[in-house]
């Protein structure tokens, strides 16, 4: 559903998605650590650029959140995989035109979809708990 919304709304989607994962980590840390308007106001500014730094951070945090539960299904190289997807994706764009862009395009939403997926596991076991 990420994939989707982020194509159909040409990436606007990531917006309301990145505040929204804001709240939902300062909830599972207890700790006012992101700070929702912040990150939106900052994404507008830079044209999205610290949206992926954050996202970057979102998933440092979220290995931390599920090592700390002990959750088995976690993906402990979260953190790494979302780095060196946006890190591509952002050297793609950077030096390709084209169908270089599209790629690099489909490489930050594939990032997006690793850390949607980590916070739909951590929901899940959240629920059974």
């Amino acid at each position: 559903m990420v994939a989707v919304l982020s194509i159909i709304t040409l990436g606007f989607y990531i917006f309301w998605l990145l505040a929204g994962w804001a709240n939902e980590i300062n909830h599972l840390t207890k700790k006012e650590k992101h700070n929702s308007t912040l990150i939106v106001a900052l994404g507008i500014i830079t044209c999205t650029f610290t949206l992926i730094i954050w996202e970057i951070i979102f998933a440092f945090d979220l290995v931390d959140i599920t090592d700390n539960k002990n959750i088995p299904e976690r993906n402990p190289s979260l953190n790494t995989h979302v780095l060196i997807l946006n890190i591509a994706a952002f050297i793609l764009a950077s030096i390709t035109g084209g169908l270089g862009l599209i790629i690099s395009m489909g490489l930050g939403v594939w990032a997006t979809c690793l850390v949607q997926k980590e916070m739909n596991l951590i929901a899940q076991y959240e629920d059974a708990t």
